[in-house]
């Protein structure tokens, strides 16, 4: 019954994908979508090629562009008089934008990033991802402070147009917007003089060279350091004219949820074309530019459901990491597994020093070393168990109410375990094998989705009234089973570029 009625759909919606109008809107969407994936993702390629970071808040710096374009446009082009001097005012502008995003990539390299280089990945993954969340946090007090609205519609922003974005354009009977045809304008533009400045400029040349060896870079009296504050720099400074053309866009917009928005198809293009490739990143961008638009149409005009285009982003990404783990023009790398890896699989645990385990495997003073190394640990557990019978005797103790109001909650506390728990099985996780599990909450929400169903009875197979802890030990099992399907195809893979 479903497939003799979703049949004809199917071949209606076919039908109509292929007719040439359809198939050329969609081919210029996705060029526009491609544009803009490119320059945000080239900004991740050109630090992570050079610096070697993950740099978790580039999508922040392209929030904070949108934003910042927004208030130029206003304020510049709003105010012009004449076509001719809006289109300069917008040059100013986005010259303007480029450069305060830039000195804000490179304060932040100098001052943070520039501390970590020596480190694992995790700290750099961790520092960014912290200053992804400040960054954030501070464009939301911002807002609400000065009551600032979304620019969601690009003909707001600019008020009068200038005549070449004020209509749409006709053209073989296609109803082109000027805003598309801009945005790929715009985009091809930059991405040609960042390809001109790697390959054409000598400072472009010392930045390739040092991409590949960075001693030996500074061993010629090259200054490594001022080199990787500028990339940064520059990687930052284009994610924010970016998000100016994003601004723009009706459906983008200027928002704070648009760092996060941009951030993780951005990761997928750089992952998909190749860690540190600025080619590989540009085709990559194309063809996930091209599967959005698709996905976008065919969703939204064929079947109409909803959130599956970003879906089927994803699913690009993980073909990619089965299929050629290093990306399309990434070189594969050999022996990626991590040294802390390395020596958990051979039974060493990387965090204890190798004179303890010695002294371990000989079987002396063993607890005299269990004391020291594990006391404050037990004296934090022992603190956090007894906290709700200290705070319950406090409550109900003369002091009362001062103490209610000045200690914090039970249910705080437990909130403390739970994320501890979840902390400790991470650290777990990536102590002994190596693999940092972004996807870590999948298990989180897995457990508590599980619960929650089966504590209303909407989990086949059990009754309501199930007990807690076998609901609890049955949440831990489908975990595991989700776990081993995910390592299955995770463990194969040995990273995405041998940089």
């Amino acid at each position: 019954m479903t497939g003799g009625v979703l049949a004809p759909l199917f071949v209606d919606a076919l039908g109509e994908f292929f007719r040439p109008g359809t198939l050329s809107e969609v081919f210029l969407n996705g060029l526009s979508k491609a544009a803009l994936y490119a320059m945000i993702a080239s900004g991740l390629t050109l630090v992570f090629g050079l610096l070697g970071v993950l740099n978790f808040a580039h999508g922040s710096f392209t929030m904070l562009g949108a934003y910042l374009g927004g208030l130029v446009m206003v304020v510049l082009v709003g105010s012009a008089t004449g076509d001719l001097a809006r289109v300069l005012f917008f040059l100013i502008g986005t010259l303007l934008v480029f450069a305060a995003i830039g000195a804000l990539g490179g304060a932040v390299e100098v001052g943070l990033i520039r501390q970590l280089y020596d480190r694992p990945p995790i700290y750099q993954i961790l520092l960014t991802f912290g200053l992804a969340l400040v960054l954030d946090e501070l464009a939301r007090i911002v807002v609400a402070f000065y009551g600032l609205q979304p620019v969601t519609d690009w003909r707001d922003a600019l008020g009068t147009k200038p005549a070449f974005m004020a209509e749409n354009i006709e053209f073989a009977g296609l109803t082109v917007g000027p805003l598309d045809l801009f945005q790929i304008a715009f985009g091809t533009i930059t991405i040609g003089a960042v390809w001109l400045f790697l390959t054409r400029t000598r400072y472009g040349m010392v930045v390739r060279a040092g991409s590949e060896d960075d001693e030996m870079t500074a061993a010629l009296g090259i200054d490594v350091n001022r080199v990787f504050t500028t990339v940064f720099a520059l990687g930052s400074a284009i994610a924010g004219v970016a998000g100016m053309l994003l601004m723009w866009d009706p459906v983008w917009g200027a928002s704070l949820p648009l760092a996060h928005e941009t951030l993780l198809p951005a990761f997928v293009v750089v992952i998909v074309g190749g860690l540190g490739t600025f080619r590989g990143t540009v085709v990559a961008a194309g063809l996930v530019g091209m599967v959005d638009a698709t996905m976008t149409w065919w969703f939204q005009n064929a079947i109409t459901f909803t959130g599956l285009p970003e879906m089927m982003i994803f699913l690009v990404l993980v073909l990619t990491l089965i299929v050629r783990p290093q990306g399309l023009f990434g070189v594969e790398e050999v022996g990626a597994i991590s040294d802390s890896a390395s020596d958990a699989v051979d039974g060493v645990d990387p965090a204890v020093p190798e004179e303890d385990t010695i002294a371990a495997a000989s079987g002396t003073e063993w607890w005299r070393r269990y004391l020291r190394d594990h006391t404050a640990h037990a004296l934090v557990v022992a603190a956090l168990a007894l906290y709700p019978f200290v705070y319950a005797l406090l409550v109900a103790s003369p002091l009362g109410t001062e103490a209610e109001t000045l200690l914090p909650r039970v249910d705080t506390m437990v909130g403390v375990f739970y994320f501890g728990l979840f902390a400790m099985s991470f650290d777990f996780v990536s102590g002994y094998t190596g693999y940092l599990s972004f996807g870590h909450a999948i298990f989180y929400g897995t457990g508590a989705y599980f619960v929650v169903l089966a504590a209303n009875g909407q989990v086949p197979l059990l009754a309501p009234g199930t007990p807690f802890m076998l609901m609890l030990l049955l949440a831990g099992l489908l975990a595991v089973v989700i776990a081993l399907a995910i390592g299955a195809l995770s463990f194969r893979l040995s990273g995405c570029t041998s940089r």
